[in-house]
């Protein structure tokens, strides 16, 4: 049964993650409801189920909604689009802007977190070990949100590669992003190469093509 409502404006603590502001929101009740991705803006206090596509292919999944658009609005940037330039705080790593990044001319996974955000915190084994096995044919950055010092003690406990601070929610909000965990792939020109990816098993779709693409019966993604 789908309901809509505005939910609080600010920063909402979800069972799943953690909203950013507020826009009128499509949702549904029930775990097993599926929802399209075009109609969510924003989560309630609660998880959901929606249809995420990667390259046309649906996965369901659950992320948080960050709100960051109005109604209906598709997430992220166009495809072939220059990807926004940034230069942030590394926490680990010596990485620290997209200039940085880029100069290993290979492909760029830049992965989008809060400290704030459970699913974010579940994906990270999963991260560090893409970063470390995927390194000679993919750049998996990842890009936080939330205080510094639980950014660097996450990183150290993880042994992360490449983990960068934002500010505030600059980054994310540059590459239209509205949910955490999401991702979005960018090529070695420079540019946006696919829709964000949100939540946990659309992001390992993404890398997963992203692999294959690179090194088709070279590599796989491994599990940590």
């Amino acid at each position: 049964m789908n309901a809509r409502f505005t939910p609080p404006t600010g920063r909402i603590a979800t069972p799943f993650g953690t909203a950013v502001d507020g826009s009128p929101i499509a949702t549904t009740t029930g775990a097993a409801s599926l929802l399209s991705l075009t109609t969510l803006n924003c989560p309630v206090p609660g998880s959901a189920t929606y249809t995420n596509r990667v390259d046309d292919a649906p996965t369901r999944a659950n992320a948080t909604f960050a709100g960051t658009g109005p109604a209906g609005a598709r997430p992220g940037l166009p495809r072939g689009s220059a990807a926004p330039d940034f230069a942030l705080t590394a926490a680990r790593g010596t990485a620290h802007s997209f200039a940085h990044l880029r100069e290993p001319a290979r492909e760029i996974v830049l992965v989008f977190l809060s400290t704030h955000c459970g699913p974010c915190l579940q994906l990270m084994p999963q991260l560090a070990s893409w970063q470390r096995s995927l390194a000679d044919s993919l750049t998996v950055a990842l890009v936080f949100s939330g205080d510094a010092d639980e950014i660097a003690r996450l990183s150290e406990q993880h042994d992360l590669q490449i983990a960068l601070v934002q500010r505030t929610d600059e980054t994310f909000t540059d590459y239209g992003m509205r949910a955490t965990p999401s991702a979005v792939l960018v090529d070695v020109d420079g540019a946006i190469a696919s829709a964000p990816a949100e939540g946990g098993p659309p992001i390992e779709a993404l890398i997963r093509a992203a692999v294959a693409q690179a090194r088709p019966a070279a590599l796989v993604v491994h599990h940590a």
